[in-house]
């Protein structure tokens, strides 16, 4: 069987570090925004797989709705800054 291994690129414990399309995939799915999810098989780094969440179009006018009954509403995530 192979070893596969999905998630942060530092867990993956590679033996070397990313090939050149990954990484640069990577860095710019992190610039938009993207949580970036690393895979490796057998130990070797095979590619990323980028995630992102749009905002929701009622999003808004539900907090605000929150806001209106008193309740303050507060983003917790244990995502990035920039992807949250």
């Amino acid at each position: 069987g192979v070893r596969v291994r999905v998630g942060r690129l530092e867990w993956l414990e590679a033996p070397a570090p990313p090939p050149p399309g990954p990484a640069e995939a990577a860095a710019a799915a992190g610039a938009r925004g993207e949580t970036v999810v690393w895979v490796s098989f057998d130990g070797s780094i095979a590619g990323v797989v980028t995630v992102s969440d749009g905002l929701k179009p009622d999003a808004v006018t539900a907090v605000d709705g929150l806001r209106g009954l008193g309740i303050r509403p507060q983003l917790v995530t244990g995502d990035r800054p920039d992807a949250a």
